[in-house]
């Protein structure tokens, strides 16, 4: 059984809250998963969920995409692309 990193304070919803809450997600599936290409995927969609609407807001002073599932999907593509338009 892998074992997971214990909790720790609370990540601040602030970009390098953001960043810090994907390396400790990330590092969660690796833990589970191991080096493999399944793992390396789930990381990129969790980049691409989390960064795709945090470069969103960011892109768009401060509104959330409307479709979180397409602005991830479209990140996946081309992130500068999908942030730059409507979602």
């Amino acid at each position: 059984m892998a074992r997971l990193v214990p909790r720790q304070r609370p990540l601040a919803f602030i970009d390098a809250g953001e960043v810090a809450a994907i390396e400790m997600q990330a590092a969660h599936i690796r833990e589970l998963y191991g080096d493999s290409r399944e793992a390396a995927e789930m990381v990129a969609i969790l980049r691409a969920d989390i960064m795709g609407q945090l470069e969103y807001q960011n892109a768009h002073d401060g509104p959330f995409p409307t479709n979180q599932f397409a602005l991830a999907v479209a990140y996946l593509a081309d992130n500068k692309a999908a942030t730059q338009g409507e979602s």
